[in-house]
Parts: structure tokens; C-alpha cells; sequence
């Protein structure tokens, strides 16, 4: 998802430039960064600019993931997530210790 953003936001950016498709493209690969030997002056500082412009929408992303990701792991108890003990075990009893994939689920304190 981040990958689409920043080539979407890359391709946007670049397009912007004059000399696009001629002098630089947007890179295909790791070989595809030819635009870092243009020659110094105003096309490669506005090449770079845009660039690193590009990763805008990406630390937006995952600026909003982390945010949601802490209000949901700091919401009130069952509000928001699932509580599990960490000293219990599931036991499947037809096919001994399991994941809780099974008929009858039998919950057994560790201690």
C-alpha cells in the first residue's frame, strides 16, 4: 500500500517537471534512478525536490496506522480488542494441544 502511494505521488510529482520522459522517468527499479546523473541546475534540484516529496503521503500512512494502532491497543479492557490470558492453554480433546481449532475446547490453567 505504501509502495502504491509513493509511485502514485512519484509519478504526479515528476509529471509536473519539464523534461519529463526525456531528460528522467519515474524508477522501475533499481536501475531506474538515472536521474541522479543529470547534470547540476534547476531540472535536478526540482527532480529531488519532488522526490523526496513523494514520501509525504507515505509518513502520512503510516502516521495514521501507528495513531490507530495505539488507540486501539490502549482502549478500555474488551472494548476495542479481545483479552486472553497468557496461562491458559486450549486443548482440543480429540487431537491433544491445539490452536482452538477443533469441536470441543477445554481451557486448562498452566500453574
Amino acid at each position: 500500500m505504501c509502495q502504491a502511494l509513493f509511485n502514485s505521488a512519484l509519478t504526479s510529482n515528476f509529471s509536473r517537471i519539464p523534461g519529463y520522459g526525456e531528460l528522467f522517468r519515474e524508477p522501475t527499479g533499481s536501475a531506474g534512478y538515472s536521474w541522479i546523473n543529470l547534470p547540476d541546475g534547476p531540472t535536478k534540484t526540482a527532480v529531488l525536490w519532488a522526490y523526496s516529496d513523494s514520501f509525504k503521503p507515505v509518513w502520512l500512512m503510516g502516521c495514521v496506522m501507528l495513531c490507530t494502532s495505539l488507540v486501539v491497543s490502549s482502549s478500555p479492557k474488551g472494548a476495542l480488542t479481545t483479552d486472553y490470558a497468557l496461562d491458559e492453554i486450549v486443548l482440543d480433546e480429540s487431537h491433544g494441544p491445539s490452536r482452538g481449532f477443533g469441536h470441543v475446547r477445554v481451557y486448562r490453567r498452566l500453574h
